[in-house]
This record gives C-alpha cells, structure tokens and sequence, in this order.
C-alpha cells in the first residue's frame, strides 16, 4: 500500500480563501492513481459542496456522487454509489485552480494519490454535473429559449465582430453556459463557465467563472471573477452586458457580452 504524509491536508501556504458568500460550480479534469483520467462537477455553496465525477474510460458505469466540504483551502469529498452507499473519500488541498491529495476506499484502504485541475466546460462535461443543482428561476420562457444552443459571446477588448462561442444548455432545470472568445495571434481570450439562476427579459443572473486575459492589460496576466454576476440588456438592444464592467484587476472597464447568435449589434 501507499502511504503519505498529513503534512498534504495541511499546508502552511498562505493561501487565500476561495469561497465567498455566493454559490457557483466549476469542472475539473485530471487523474487518479496517477493514471486514470478523471472529471469532477462540483457546487461549491458556502462551506458545502455537491456534485459527481466519472472516469474518462467509463463514463456511463463509472458516474459517483460527491458531498463534502471546504475549509479555507481544505477539501473532503465522500464518493457515493448510485445507492447511496460510500465508497470512497477524497481529501485534498484546493489551490491555484488545482485540488491534489489523497482518495481512498470508505474504509480507509486502497490510499492512492489524485489531482484535478479547473477546466473549461465542454458539452459533455456539462451533461454530467449533478442534477441537485439548485434549478434555474425562468421568469420568461420565451427569453430562455431563444438561449438554448450556440450563441455569442464578446469581450471588447478581442473583438466585437469575430465572436465567441457560448454553449447554453439545461438538464434538470439548470441552465448551463459555458464558452470562449479567442484571438489566438495576441493569445488574448475570454471564458465564461457557469450556470444562469435567473432567465428575465432583461437580465440574466449568472453564477459561476469569468476570465480574460488581454495582452495590454493587467500586465498580461489572466483577470478573474468569480461568484454571482448579472447581465443585463438596455432598450433596443439584442444583447445582455455584464453588470460588473469594472475590471477588478486593472482601472479599465470591459465589455462582457451574451447574445443570440449573428443578433448581436
């Protein structure tokens, strides 16, 4: 058997705490036992987490349910079956978009190593989050449908001619976004990964991930937000803009936008 130090559940980095006072999800891509790949779903809401992960070979047989809780930067997640029995126990270290520890069986045994990073959301992912998600309040259907596919998304900055794509779905009442704007030549992009709480006419309530990183500012460097975000559309316009245009880490504003794909003006 393998053996590890506790010295990995806790860490003296001083690392800043990630969980604020909203609730959002993110995925996360790596391997357990240093072999097999793995995707994680996870809620994150206040100090508790839900959701599943399955192995990449597997998919179908191999999806386990996850709860469990954070502490700051420390994670602990028990791994159900479809019957509601434990089988397994992660506990790890959540840091720089990275949780990395130990899983083993429920009793304890069978110790091997785990590491997942966060991840952009790809279509199948998406399908694969749990379905305890809390559901998305559609206050209009017609707006929530004209959503649903591929639509548009833009960050000034990039570009508002050559747009992104955005992947709008709903399982289970959720509604899910997850999409990217790229300019490969200046290696400038704009992600946004998360799910709608909220569908109106005029605004969209958003929790969840929004990165961009342009070359001319904030040095350089990837900017984050994260948490509960709205979008919002003003009269006679086809698109919903981010509430929150203050770039928290520069003194510039952006322009995030969402809209019905080629109706964007």
């Amino acid at each position: 058997s393998i053996t590890y130090s506790s010295s990995i559940f806790t860490s003296d980095v001083q690392a800043k705490e990630i969980i604020n006072k909203s609730s959002f999800y993110k995925n996360f891509s790596g391997t357990i036992d240093e072999k097999y790949n793995i995707f994680m779903n996870l809620s994150f809401d206040k100090n508790n987490i839900i959701g599943n992960y399955y192995y990449e070979q597997n998919e179908l047989k191999s999806k386990l349910k996850l709860r469990g809780t954070i502490n700051k930067n420390s994670v602990i997640l028990k791994e159900f079956d479809n019957q509601g029995n434990q089988t397994g126990l992660f506990k790890g270290i959540y840091q720089s978009n990275l949780i990395s520890g130990v899983w083993s069986k429920a009793d304890g045994t069978k110790t091997v190593k785990f590491s997942v990073n966060e991840t952009t959301s790809t279509p199948k992912q998406i399908n694969n989050i749990s379905n305890s998600l809390i559901k998305t309040l559609v206050k209009d259907k017609a707006t929530k449908k004209s959503l649903i596919g591929i639509q548009n998304c833009s960050l000034q900055w990039i570009s508002w001619s050559k747009f992104g794509e955005l992947k709008i779905s709903e399982l289970d009442g959720t509604v899910f976004v997850a999409g990217k704007q790229e300019d490969t030549h200046n290696q400038n992009y704009l992600t946004i990964n998360g799910r709608f709480t909220e569908i109106d006419t005029k605004e969209l309530k958003f929790t969840g991930t929004i990165i961009t990183r342009v070359s001319d500012n904030n040095s350089g460097q990837p900017c984050k937000r994260e948490g509960e975000m709205s979008f919002k559309k003003s009269a006679g316009r086809n698109f919903w803009r981010l509430s929150q245009m203050q770039n928290p880490c520069d003194d510039l504003v952006d322009y995030v936008d969402i809209s019905i794909k080629n109706k964007l003006n």
